[in-house]
């Protein structure tokens, strides 16, 4: 019975991180829009909120935000760019996974570091192949890589404000955190 709960507060708790995560690309009021990407603030923190409960969470929540960017209207690299969140959402939920006990505050900074690394890339990836190599490579660096870098951690600290408030209310997971 008790497996059974876990089951079913798990999926609620996917249902409403994806269903926030589909609303925040949408109706934001703080966001920066370029013609190649946006910088939504806390559009990543439902999926970062993912990371720490399950994988296969992480994978759901990404695939909704995704949804969010495409029924927001966004433009496709966009849309792909969110897409692209599917590989560092199952980075990040794997190692949480993996890992045995909580984590400190210095290796959750890395941990936010390395994930924010490889968000990066992978839209700098989305962006350079999406668009011409015509493009300067410093724009797409800069922004696609470094931009985003900047806007993960910053959703990393929104996220990790949440999942301590929420775990001394026993409503999250607190198993790693």
């Amino acid at each position: 019975m008790k497996l059974r709960k876990n089951h079913i507060q798990k999926l609620v708790l996917a249902a409403l991180l994806t269903a926030v995560g589909i609303l925040i690309p949408m109706f934001m009021p703080v966001k920066i829009v370029t013609p190649i990407m946006t910088f939504t603030l806390a559009s990543h923190v439902c999926i970062i909120l993912a990371i720490f409960i399950d994988p296969i969470m992480a994978l759901a929540v990404a695939g909704g935000t995704t949804l969010g960017f495409f029924l927001g209207g966004f433009p496709l690299v966009v849309v792909l760019r969110a897409l692209s969140h599917l590989v560092f959402a199952m980075a990040g939920a794997m190692y949480i996974k993996g890992r045995k006990g909580k984590i400190k505050t210095v290796e959750m900074i890395i941990f936010a570091a390395i994930v924010s690394v490889i968000h990066g890339i992978c839209e700098f990836l989305v962006i350079y192949f999406f668009f011409s190599a015509s493009y300067a490579a410093t724009w797409l660096l800069a922004l696609g890589g470094g931009g985003t870098f900047v806007h993960s951690m910053v959703d990393f600290i929104i996220a990790f404000v949440i999942i301590k408030g929420l775990a001394k209310t026993k409503l999250f997971p607190s198993g790693s955190v």
